[in-house]
């Protein structure tokens, strides 16, 4: 069994499915499952359900969460700060909501994440600098939001990255030389914002398989790519 506390939080931040639900961890559907461990909540999965309103911050004293998924939920509001106190957190998932704002710096501080999944909702403002600390990292998606400003250049560090959708944004700039870095990529989708410049950064991604650049602003010398031995998808 959870924690009654555990039950609580959840119960408050998603009462549609958890307020009449004495033990969260006996919940297994297609749409919501909750995994514990030790008493605790480790994972949230709320699959499609118009769950609707907002993700509290009360969401960050799930402390032993490795894994939070909220999926085409119709959540609005801004990511809660406390997020970042989710030190165990590999993955977090929350594309296909309506969640707006900006996307918080301290999010770079979850050494553990994994993946981190935020397209399709309605954030703006910049890509933090910061998510260049997640060491761990091999799946950024941004992709349709609303973001802007240039690709920083501590992406590059993420050197176990091998999938990176920043496509349907309004990012602007070119690619940063740092991404000559990531050689882990095997995706690399760009398409649809406003990005100008060379592509020689892109040369060394020799794992590269999969890479969209349709609908920016690159003088589109191919010659760049033409050494990529595992590109299949231009």
């Amino acid at each position: 069994m959870s924690t009654p506390a555990d039950c609580t939080v959840l119960a408050q931040a998603f009462p549609s499915v958890f307020a009449n639900v004495a033990d969260c961890c006996n919940l297994d559907t297609f749409t919501t499952k909750v995994g514990c461990a030790n008493g605790r909540v480790t994972s949230v999965l709320l699959r499609t359900i118009r769950l609707g309103g907002s993700l509290p911050e009360s969401l960050g004293s799930l402390t032993e969460l490795v894994s939070l998924e909220v999926v085409a939920g119709s959540i609005t509001g801004p990511i809660p700060e406390s997020l970042s106190k989710l030190s165990k957190l590999e993955e977090l998932k929350l594309y296909q909501n309506n969640l707006s704002g900006g996307i918080p710096a301290s999010l770079g501080s979850l050494s553990n994440l994994k993946e981190l999944s935020l397209e399709f909702n309605q954030l703006t403002g910049g890509i933090p600098t910061s998510l260049g600390s997640l060491s761990k990292l091999m799946l950024l998606n941004l992709r349709g939001n609303q973001l802007t400003g240039g690709i920083p250049s501590a992406l590059g560090s993420l050197t176990k990255l091998d999938w990176l959708g920043l496509a349907n944004n309004q990012l602007t700039g070119s690619i940063p030389a740092s991404f000559s870095n990531l050689t882990s990529l095997a995706v690399l989708s760009l398409d649809r914002n406003v990005l100008s410049g060379p592509l020689d950064p892109l040369k060394p991604l020799t794992n590269l398989r999969g890479l969209n650049l349709v609908n920016n602003q690159f003088a589109l010398d191919l010659s760049a790519l033409l050494d990529l031995p595992m590109l299949t998808q231009l």
